[in-house]
């Protein structure tokens, strides 16, 4: 509290200062400074916290900083990620008739179809086959057309279609709090939250996408538009292949008949659309670098990080164990989550994320910031309290050889899954199928 400053007063305070620690990370420090970026992003996520205590009447302001906290990236070359070097060279594979998913960027350059010097000099993954679906390559190359003016264009072509995107995703959860009864200032705890803003707004990672098509499936099926649904959970499986996960959850909720068309139908719009990539080596080079990232890549994991220290004298944890006892969790969610009511859908997508995320062997930041974006119609914590925990991770590019820091990993998950446990046991306690309970007592 700011002591002689009206509510009102304090908000914009906050507010101004918020904007202001946002142009330092966005413009100001690199990924290497890292304890200037841990130090900025404690304040921001301490002002998160402070304006998530604040009452409805507050909500048009917040809302008019959370679009300030975006629009203020806009002119900023991404430092705390690179992929989206990768994106561009992708983009500009496709805007000059080559195939994006034939050759990695170093054969595309050592054959002479493509150089872009500055792309190809900065991107982490040049001796990798693309593995982003559909509707990424389409922004990608849309974005690409700015590279005949400079790189900033193309930032900024990509940057503004991330900025729509989130404005779609705030407004359907405004409209999908207002569906199930629910206080409109639970969309701050998305809208607000420094993850979010800095891995979409600032480096455009394209979850920001899924998220958007997800929470728009939800909503069409919320208003039993389930064919409008399926369309858009398709478009969300165009983004990333992580909710082809979710279409089991839906299993109560429509008619068989429904819900396999629905499931069909996603389906099938993931592949039209991928059909002008298709050739005799795109499911090869896809199946490679999709190879390489489950079994080559490791950054931040957490059951993956103990299977290692025995790996070699209990081999069955990583062979037998471990895979089995993924499987048997994600088909309890979908036997207990899969439910008529949304919102148990929804706290079962968040369960199937957290499940997927703790067995993954690479768990960058921005990975989790859809579950921030579901987990606001639940009264889950942990995926908030995950978004600062995981901030830490940046400790890993203190050093070009970005050597993961094992105490910053141990000490998150030792908070974090204390706080699962104790979130999904007060959820499994509670009836799925008094929905009118489950709303007024467990969500607002």
């Amino acid at each position: 509290m700011i002591i002689g400053f009206s509510k009102k007063k304090q908000l914009h305070a906050v507010g101004v200062v918020s904007l202001l620690l946002y142009v330092f990370v966005s413009y100001y420090i690199d990924r290497s400074d890292f304890s200037y970026f841990i130090l900025a992003y404690s304040l921001l996520f301490g002002a998160y916290l402070y304006f998530n205590k604040l009452e409805d009447s507050h909500l048009k302001p917040l809302l008019v900083y959370a679009f300030l906290f975006r629009v203020v990236h806009l002119f900023a070359i991404p430092h705390l990620s690179d992929d989206f070097y990768r994106f561009l060279w992708d983009g500009l594979c496709t805007l000059n008739d080559i195939n994006p998913f034939d050759y990695t960027p170093i054969q595309a350059s050592d054959l002479g179809l493509l150089n872009s010097g500055i792309l190809l000099d900065n991107m982490n993954s040049p001796n990798y086959y693309s593995v982003y679906p559909a509707i990424n390559q389409s922004i990608f190359a849309l974005s690409a057309l700015g590279l005949k003016q400079s790189l900033l264009s193309a930032v900024v072509i990509m940057k503004l279609c991330v900025l729509f995107s989130e404005i779609g995703s705030i407004v359907l959860i405004i409209k999908l709090l207002d569906t199930f009864l629910m206080k409109r200032m639970r969309v701050m705890l998305y809208a607000l939250n420094p993850l979010v803003i800095l891995e979409f707004s600032h480096s455009m990672h394209f979850e920001v996408f899924m998220v958007f098509f997800v929470l728009l499936a939800v909503y069409l099926l919320q208003q039993n538009r389930w064919l409008l649904s399926s369309l858009a959970m398709g478009l969300a499986v165009c983004t990333k292949i992580i909710p082809l996960m979710f279409l089991p959850i839906l299993w109560r909720r429509l008619p068989f008949l429904k819900f396999v068309t629905y499931g069909l139908l996603s389906i099938v719009l993931f592949i039209v659309l991928l059909f002008p990539f298709f050739n005799a080596s795109f499911v090869s080079h896809f199946a490679q670098s999709l190879t390489l990232y489950f079994k080559t890549f490791e950054f931040n994991s957490s059951i993956a990080n103990f299977n290692d220290l025995f790996y070699g004298r209990l081999w069955f944890l990583k062979n037998w164990f471990l895979p089995a006892l993924e499987i048997g969790i994600l088909l309890i969610a979908y036997l207990y989550f899969g439910q008529k009511s949304m919102l148990q859908i929804l706290l079962g997508i968040c369960v199937l994320c957290t499940v997927y995320f703790l067995f993954t062997r690479s768990l960058h930041p921005w990975y989790i910031t859809p579950i921030c974006a579901f987990a606001v119609f639940t009264k889950l914590r942990y995926p908030f309290v995950w978004s600062y925990l995981i901030a830490w991770t940046y400790i890993s590019y203190i050093t070009p050889e970005y050597q993961q820091n094992i105490i910053v990993i141990c000490v998150e998950y030792l908070v974090l899954i204390p706080l699962i446990i104790v979130d999904l046991q007060q959820v499994w306690i509670t009836n799925p199928k008094k929905d009118r309970f489950f709303i007024r007592n467990r969500c607002i």
